[in-house]
This record gives structure tokens, sequence and C-alpha cells, in this order.
């Protein structure tokens, strides 16, 4: 998910709250992401639940 400006949220700043939040759906959009958890390693989307195991044989292949 990109940010493009870091936004400083004031508690009871509900405008600013809503447009991060606006931000945040855009991004998720435009980088194909369906639902929670979504990793992207260099580029490539790893979806839902993984172990620890999955996520080591993931750096292990691309640290050869």
């Amino acid at each position: 998910v990109r940010i493009e400006q870091p936004s400083e949220i004031v508690p009871g700043d509900q405008a600013n709250a809503e447009a991060l939040i606006t931000q945040f759906k855009t991004n998720f959009e435009a980088d194909g992401v369906e639902g929670t958890p979504t990793l992207f390693i260099n580029g490539q989307p790893y979806r839902g639940s993984r172990s620890v195991e999955d996520l080591d044989g993931v750096f292990s292949k691309l640290a050869k």
C-alpha cells in the first residue's frame, strides 16, 4: 500500500480520518488487495494466512 503523503490524525479530526481511509481504499483496489492478510514480497502478492514455514520457503528462494 502506498501512502503518498502521510497524514497525522488528530483525535476528532473526522475529515482527515475519512481522507486517509479513502486513500487506503484507493490503494487497496489499485494493488488488487481483497482482504487481510495480504503481503507483497518483491511485488508478488501473497494472500491469506501463511505459516512461518511457508514464508521461510518464499524468502529462502529469494535469497538464492
